[in-house]
């Protein structure tokens, strides 16, 4: 970022005279830098313009769940009372810059907390939504776009139109995912339990001090889907952390127990969520997209690694009944 336009951040937000300015890290929906002032340290977010009607619905998701005594980490406002900058094409929003300690190992009461803490969000979302809202997913149609675009991808890769050193794990996966979603019939499902939800509920979202959860951040996925959907998605990302192996479902139990005390679960619909949202990971594939560019996160390859374990993992269907049925069999 330019240091002008840093220093107009600052007048424009109040956060005295600038520093020092570093860059986070590029996101997926917007890029992040830490300011240093003589005031303080601050986290500013920058989005493209397009992005302003997610920037300010963001905000009321974040001030929806404050109403509801969920600690969420709060935007400062500007000079003229807004939460959000728009200069040029681009949109700033600043937050009090937090620091979040390291968690050397997630032990089975970390995962307690975290399922409290979610259950509490859920909770909250569906006592003001109401719980007889449903989401319909249509895996067929949900498909056919994306097959095409991995297959596009899928073929540029193969004629060296793009290369570099992540090509043959990004060819791996898109060839799973292709041979998967190929095999998938026009089946229809609902979900219950619609609501508000976080949208990308982890860890890494989560201010976590002294073995407890503070805070969390990071509403720019926050959508109305069904709780169960978010749910089902916390837990493979918690089965699949790492390697996968039977720690991840003591780890889950508990996720599961804390959770469960704000709501009042039902297997099968949890079984219906799991199913969804283990195709949901054959469906996606911005990974393969991201990595395919010349200067990416390095974070990216450990993504996609352990995306690769999920894959061959799902793709046998005996493989996702016996997962599915382990999982509810967690419930009370």
């Amino acid at each position: 970022m330019k240091i002008n336009l840093a220093q107009s951040v600052c007048i424009n937000f109040n956060l005295g005279h600038l520093k020092h300015v570093s860059k986070i890290n590029d996101g997926f929906s917007s890029d992040c830098y830490k300011f240093i002032t003589d005031k303080s340290r601050y986290f500013v977010k920058i989005y493209p313009k397009d992005k302003l009607e997610t920037v300010i619905s963001t905000a009321k998701t974040e001030l929806f769940f404050k109403k509801g005594n969920i600690p969420v980490l709060i935007r400062i406002n500007n000079v003229e009372g807004n939460d959000h900058l728009v200069m040029g094409d681009k949109v700033f929003i600043v937050f009090p810059y937090i620091v979040i300690p390291k968690i050397k190992k997630w032990q089975k009461e970390l995962y307690y907390e975290m399922g409290d803490f979610l259950g509490k969000m859920h909770g909250y979302s569906i006592k003001t939504s109401g719980e007889n809202n449903l989401e319909i997913f249509k895996l067929r149609k949900t498909t056919l776009l994306p097959l095409r675009q991995m297959r596009l991808l899928l073929y540029k890769l193969h004629n060296k139109r793009i290369t570099n050193r992540y090509s043959g794990l990004v060819i791996s996966n898109l060839m799973t995912k292709i041979r998967y979603l190929k095999k998938i019939l026009p089946e229809k499902f609902n979900l219950g339990g619609v609501a508000l939800i976080h949208g990308d509920f982890h860890p890494g979202n989560l201010c976590i001090k002294d073995e407890k959860i503070k805070m969390i951040y990071d509403f720019d996925h926050s959508c109305r889907r069904s709780i169960y959907y978010e749910l089902a998605k916390v837990i493979i990302n918690t089965c699949f952390s790492g390697s996968f192996h039977d720690k991840n479902f003591i780890r889950t139990k508990y996720f599961l127990r804390g959770y469960q005390r704000h709501v009042n679960l039902k297997a099968d619909t949890l079984r219906t969520a799991i199913k969804i949202c283990h195709f949901g990971i054959f469906n996606s594939f911005w990974v393969e997209m991201k990595l395919v560019k010349k200067s990416v996160d390095k974070s990216l390859k450990v993504i996609i690694e352990k995306e690769k374990q999920t894959l061959d993992y799902f793709a046998d269907p005996n493989n996702l009944n016996g997962f599915t049925e382990r999982i509810c069999n967690f419930l009370k």
